[in-house]
């Protein structure tokens, strides 16, 4: 917005900034969405260049830095073990 915070806190009403919020809530911003798009990108120029047993989605291609990855694993790791835990339909 080519403004400090602190030129924002002074001149944005509160209304005002609820808007942004849902106008990011239907198009987000920001890196989040310049990682996306690159992704994308990627995801196209892999996919153009390998064959059809080879192709990666967007997903395969987005940035996650060591403590998202990390916190991935871990809900991973714990949906396979409440899996285990669970009762088969025929009670076994």
């Amino acid at each position: 917005m080519g403004r400090t915070v602190s030129e924002l806190d002074s001149s944005m009403t509160s209304a005002e900034f609820t808007e942004w919020m849902a106008y990011y809530a239907i198009e987000p911003f920001g890196q989040w969405r310049d990682n996306w798009h690159f992704a994308q990108l990627t995801a196209l120029m892999f996919n153009v260049n390998c064959g059809k047993s080879s192709q990666l989605s967007t997903a395969d291609f987005m940035y996650l830095d060591a403590a998202a990855d990390q916190e991935k694993k871990d809900l991973e790791f714990v949906a396979k073990l409440n899996s285990l835990g669970t009762k088969k339909p025929n009670g076994r």
